[in-house]
């Protein structure tokens, strides 16, 4: 049984904006794979607001709009009718964030490659284009893109700002990198340690973590080494300790701890001898133990509901934060609620 959930939770960190990493890609899952999967959008009272079945996959709304894919493998936008808004031409694309999305063009043959990323508004239409291979949502403002030399700062005008070369510094491990709260983690290269800087690429927080995360509500995961062990804590935005390093995340920073979201974080407990799959429990802020979960796979709680995977049905459903289930499990899939809905998957008929 430990071995059908480990190769199934290693499976759903694909799934539609899926919590083990935050958002997660679904590109990368094969299209005959992904067709198994009936995507839906459901309200609090599990009603289904919008039947994307007609799709390959889906994401979750953000900024008003949901990223869809087409059977032959290109990507759209649908508003909260599902309606296409923006036609599916496009051959990667990001979420939308403050009123701007980042997109890719299919190649042309004879290459096949795609084109750059390029930044598109709610209509469409192009705002401007970039010399990236790698962008990132806009936060605060401001867009991280990055070349084989350096990491960048992109305005909402599509001007660019070079933030500090990766051989001196490297972002950090989270896949959606942005400033949060005015900061941003990275790992200083001669240290090999994880600090913070501002959008002057200054140091706020001196590099000296093993992981760190991106702030939010006034707290950020950070993990330091003691007598051998990866131990999680919470770091304030002046560097001292909301709650000092004590959880053993079994070195799965991302896949065994969550930051904080409406008040509660989740943190895995693992087994002392790794023979059973780590379980969460989600803390307040004082780190007290709110309610445990007998689940390996948590999301964050967003408009009053955290997804939890059950290990008996091998499904996922919904608590609240008193811990009490509020959908029952039935999804293949689940994402955070955003917006008022929430996507998820079943299997077709």
């Amino acid at each position: 049984m430990l071995i059908k959930l480990l190769i199934l939770i290693c499976a759903l960190q694909l799934g539609c904006s899926h919590g083990i990493t935050g958002k997660t890609n679904t590109d990368k899952i094969g299209l005959g794979e992904k067709s198994m999967l009936r995507y839906l959008f459901i309200d609090r009272n599990q009603k289904v607001a919008i039947d994307a079945g007609s799709f390959h996959s889906a994401r979750s709304f953000a900024d008003g709009l949901a990223a869809v894919m087409t059977e032959d493998g290109l990507w759209g936008f649908i508003d909260r009718s599902g309606r296409l808004v923006i036609e599916p031409i496009f051959a990667e694309a990001r979420d939308f964030s403050e009123g701007k999305a980042a997109v890719k063009l299919p190649g042309r043959l004879p290459i096949f490659e795609s084109s750059k990323w390029m930044f598109i508004d709610k209509t469409g239409q192009v705002q401007f284009e970039t010399d990236f291979d790698i962008v990132y949502d806009f936060s605060e403002s401001y867009a991280l893109a990055q070349d084989a030399t350096s990491v960048y700062l992109i305005d909402g005008n599509g001007k660019v700002r070079k933030l500090f070369d990766v051989d001196v510094l490297h972002l950090g491990p989270e896949p959606n990198q942005g400033l949060r709260e005015g900061l941003l983690p990275v790992r200083e290269m001669r240290s090999q340690k994880y600090g913070y800087i501002d959008s002057k690429s200054k140091f706020v927080i001196a590099p000296q973590f093993e992981d760190a995360s991106s702030f939010a509500e006034n707290a950020a995961r950070v993990v330091v080494k003691r007598n051998g062990r990866e131990l999680l804590g919470f770091l304030n935005r002046d560097g001292t300790f909301l709650l000092s390093p004590r959880f053993d995340i079994d070195f799965e920073f991302l896949r065994n701890s969550r930051n904080f979201s409406e008040g509660l974080a989740g943190v895995a407990s693992v087994s002392t001898d790794n023979t059973e799959l780590p379980h969460f429990d989600f803390i307040d802020k004082a780190g007290r133990t709110v309610f445990q979960t007998s689940s390996f796979d948590v999301g964050n709680f967003h408009e009053g509901l955290a997804f939890v995977f059950d290990a008996v049905s091998e499904k996922y459903g919904y608590v609240d934060p008193q811990g009490n289930q509020f959908i029952l499990p039935r999804f293949i899939f689940a994402s955070d609620f955003s917006e008022g809905l929430a996507c998820v998957a079943v299997l077709r008929e």
